[in-house]
């Protein structure tokens, strides 16, 4: 049971089922849209509140010292961890996070395009309290003051306005 448990963590879009011998069935569609860099997946319903993933959503860009600092103890007991970051030192650029134990990732996937900028997370599996993760992730986000300073800064036409990079 602890393995169906950890495949339904890593793979929420799988429906697990039983055909004569053969465990599992998948949809290949549903496979492609999860496997995507930074795709966060519809949150379930209905799931016990133990099961379910701590979401965590920003609309501030992250200060990435702030957030660099914060990864460890937001990822520390998850079984899995994936989203996408909105980076005040990357402001145009959209970075794909996942994780599974100890080990994280980032990844740049390109600029925002249509989509609105902002930072998203679900952490499955923690053994965290979910208001106690929130405070930590909310901390992370630039202040009224930074995100001022980082407004001006990338209008004055004399800064380069490649923000591409970072941390």
């Amino acid at each position: 049971m602890a393995g169906i448990a950890l495949a339904q963590h890593l793979a929420p879009h799988a429906a697990l089922c039983h055909h004569g011998n053969e465990l599992g069935s998948f949809n290949y569609e549903d496979v492609r849209q999860r496997t995507r860099a930074g795709h966060i997946p519809a949150l379930p319903r209905h799931a016990p509140s133990d099961k379910a993933p701590i979401h965590l959503y920003a609309e501030r860009p992250l200060h990435p010292q702030r957030f660099r600092e914060a990864l460890s103890e937001l990822a520390v007991s998850c079984t899995c961890l994936r989203g996408r970051l909105w980076v005040a030192s990357a402001l145009s650029e959209r970075v794909a996070i996942g994780g599974a134990g100890p080990r994280i990732w980032m990844e740049n996937t390109g600029s925002w395009s249509t989509e609105i900028a902002a930072s998203e997370l679900l952490l499955y599996g923690s053994e965290h309290e979910a208001e106690e993760v929130s405070k930590v992730f909310k901390d992370c986000q630039v202040t009224e003051t930074e995100l001022q300073e980082l407004l001006t800064a990338t209008s004055t036409p004399a800064n380069n306005s490649d923000h591409r990079g970072g941390e």
